[in-house]
């Protein structure tokens, strides 16, 4: 004699949970970036626990390759979430930015020709060079090279954006 067992007594897979339970981290929206900067296909080969999530959650599909391995490719969810976050950085850095461009506009009144967030690649004392990126620059506008005055300035909103800065060794 065979047993029957009642469908309705063993526990039913749980749904996967909807893309919106996700909190999405900073590693997380990198992933993204990098999925999406690839405007194709990422490598799943080396697969961790973000990818494991963004995937699980709708923000990366997972294409099995003919030929073994698979490749990651974001899909029209995790765009969007990238989209807004996006706002949400643009947002975030608002205060910084007028206050800069306040000073930005304060130099030029002052006679100063200026620069706004711009690379400058400088010598280091110890060798070597490194590229800064000052929020405001500006030298005096005169066409004699030995009276430009270049002038650096960094705007901080925040205590922790000083200490952030105050902590690096360079």
């Amino acid at each position: 004699m065979t047993a029957v067992v009642a469908m309705a007594d063993t526990p039913a897979a749980a749904p996967l949970p909807a893309a919106t339970d996700l909190v999405l981290s900073r590693r997380h929206f990198k992933r993204l970036r990098h999925f999406f900067a690839c405007r194709s296909y990422g490598s799943a080969s080396h697969g961790d626990s973000l990818d494991l999530a963004l995937v699980a959650h709708g923000y990366v599909e997972r294409i099995a390759s003919r030929f073994g391995g698979a490749q990651f490719k974001i899909t029209p969810a995790g765009e969007q979430a990238l989209a807004a976050e996006l706002s949400r950085e643009i947002q975030r850095r608002s205060p910084h930015h007028d206050l800069a461009g306040r000073l930005a506009g304060w130099r030029q009144r002052s006679g100063r020709v200026t620069w706004e967030n711009i690379e400058l690649v400088v010598e280091l004392p110890a060798g070597g060079r490194a590229v800064v990126r000052p929020d405001v620059f500006s030298l005096v506008s005169t066409y004699d090279a030995k009276r430009i005055y270049p002038c650096v300035d960094e705007v901080k909103v925040s205590r922790a954006d000083f200490l952030a800065d105050v902590a690096k060794p360079e």
